[in-house]
Order: structure tokens, then C-alpha cells, then sequence
């Protein structure tokens, strides 16, 4: 009875560590993929209203970067061949969240469909925020005084533009607070540009709330460790959960690369369209076209 539940266990994780290869393999296509349409549209020139196509731009290439570097820390991977297979689902959590908040970023700035005027005003928004965290960077720096008098003098321009804007109107009152006082770099939260994203998002709250509790060491992240889990050694939970974080980068990034390629569409006959379709053809299925996205 021994032997047949020792054979059975073998086999379940057998079959596991397949379903991981296959998951990892697609992943790397894409992310070769993702590259050849980085090279693609480089040098493109575009003009100063068409800010966003450039921010699009350096988005994509932070999500791709992430992206590698959670397939550099894949066992079995072979972009990034060793021969030190080491299980850290931890940090592949962490990434993965990372991933996921990029790709809502470069949504909501470069790839939703609004008027130019509601996109000037989140650039606006955008742009508040990052001076304020300079300005308490430098400040609890101690930076040299005519630095912080600099961020001093402009900020409160800034926050005029905003609050006289006529978008910041008709945002609830907690939002305003929040921007006025730079705290915040979106008026959407991530659950509200997950419910706007053109694909399957109804797992997000679930998936989001897992991965951040691996991010800020919560009793989640480690009071379940022992011999299964959180050892650094493949077994089925590590397998479970690498498939996991595979399943959404390759979902988020199969997102960025049609999305740049719509938003970039002069570049469209460079581009490979065999690898292209499979790409189409993987984001078909998760697709759903019961989400307003204006």
C-alpha cells in the first residue's frame, strides 16, 4: 500500500513539474516576443501631445525588465541556464505584484481610451506626485536649501493647475485630499482599472491579496513554512505556486504586447506576425467584452 501511494506521489509531481515546463516555455516565447517589439518601435518619433506614447514606452520596457528578471529566477528556465535550481516563490510573488501594478500604470496612462484633456489631467496628477516625493526625499535628505526652496516655490503651482482642473471637480472628496496633498498618482485604484482592463480580471482581489502578503511578510508569507513550502526545494506547492505567478505574467504581458502594437501600429509590418498571432490567439481566451472601457 506504501509502494502504490509512493508511485502515485511521484507521478502527481511528475505530471506537476510538466505543467510548470509547458507554462515556463510559453512564457519565454512571449517574452522574446515582447523584446523583438521593444527593437521594433524604437527611434520612433512622436510629437510633444503624443506624451503618453512615450511614457507607453518606458513602461513597457520596466514590465518586460520585471518580467525577466522573474524568469531569471525560475528554475529551469533556459534563457538563464544554472545548474543551482533554487525554489523562491517569495520573491517571484513579489515581482509578479510589481508586474501587475505596471501594467495598470501603462493602462491607465497610455492605453485606455480617453479624451486628450482627461489624459493631460492624469499626466498632471502623475507628475504632482513625483515632485512631492522628491521633495520629501530631499528633505529627509537633509539636500542643500536652495534645492528644497526650488520644490517650495513650484509645488503649490502644481497643485493649483490640478484642483482648478475641471476633472478634479467631480472626483470624491477623499481623492481630492489625497492628490491635493500628493499622496496619491491615480484617482483610479488598482481594483478600478482591473474592472476596466479588457480581460478576465475576476480572480484579482483573490490574486492581489495573496502576492501582497508575500511583499510585507505578513503572517501568510511564513508561519505555513516547513518541509512543502518556503524551503527553496520543488515540490507541489512550490510547483503551485510558480504556476501561478507564470499564468498571470504571461497574461499581463501577452496585455502590453498587443496593446503596443495597436498603440504603435505603423510598426505593425516589422513585426513578426506568426509570433504575433500565437500571442492574439493566447489572449483570446481570457478576453471579455462585458467591461466598459471608455
Amino acid at each position: 500500500m506504501e509502494l502504490h501511494s509512493n508511485k502515485s506521489a511521484d507521478l502527481d509531481l511528475y505530471n506537476s513539474q510538466k505543467e510548470y515546463k509547458d507554462k515556463l516555455i510559453q512564457l519565454e516565447i512571449f517574452l522574446m516576443f515582447a523584446i523583438d517589439i521593444s527593437d521594433a518601435i524604437g527611434g520612433i518619433k512622436v510629437a510633444p501631445k503624443e506624451w503618453h506614447k512615450v511614457t507607453a514606452s518606458q513602461l513597457y520596457t520596466r514590465l518586460t525588465i520585471s518580467c525577466t528578471s522573474i524568469v531569471r529566477l525560475l528554475p529551469w528556465n533556459r534563457l538563464f541556464p544554472t545548474t543551482n535550481n533554487f525554489w523562491d516563490y517569495f520573491s517571484v510573488m513579489s515581482l509578479c505584484r510589481n508586474l501587475i501594478e505596471n501594467y495598470h500604470t501603462f493602462f491607465y496612462l497610455c492605453i485606455q481610451q480617453i479624451n486628450d484633456e482627461e489624459r493631460d489631467f492624469r499626466k498632471l496628477i502623475i507628475s504632482y506626485h513625483d515632485n512631492c516625493e522628491k521633495y520629501k526625499i530631499y528633505k529627509d535628505s537633509n539636500a542643500e536649501q536652495a534645492i528644497l526652496e526650488d520644490f517650495e516655490k513650484n509645488l503649490p503651482f502644481d497643485r493649483k493647475a490640478i484642483e482648478e482642473h475641471s476633472f478634479f471637480i467631480n472626483l470624491p472628496k477623499e481623492h481630492k485630499n489625497r492628490i491635493s496633498k500628493g499622496e496619491s498618482s491615480m484617482y483610479l485604484t488598482n481594483q478600478d482599472i482591473s474592472n476596466l482592463i479588457p480581460f478576465d480580471t475576476t480572480n484579482f482581489r483573490a490574486i492581489y491579496k495573496l502576492l501582497s502578503n508575500q511583499i510585507h511578510c505578513t503572517p501568510m508569507s511564513f508561519a505555513r513554512m516547513d518541509d512543502a513550502r518556503g524551503r527553496g526545494q520543488c515540490t507541489m506547492t512550490e510547483l503551485s505556486y510558480m504556476c501561478i505567478c507564470i499564468n498571470i505574467c504571461t497574461l499581463y504581458l501577452a496585455a502590453a504586447i498587443l496593446d503596443m502594437v495597436q498603440l504603435f501600429s505603423e510598426r505593425k509590418t516589422v513585426i513578426d506576425k506568426e509570433k504575433l498571432s500565437n500571442v492574439e490567439l493566447y489572449f483570446s481566451g481570457f478576453q471579455t467584452n462585458m467591461k466598459d472601457n471608455s
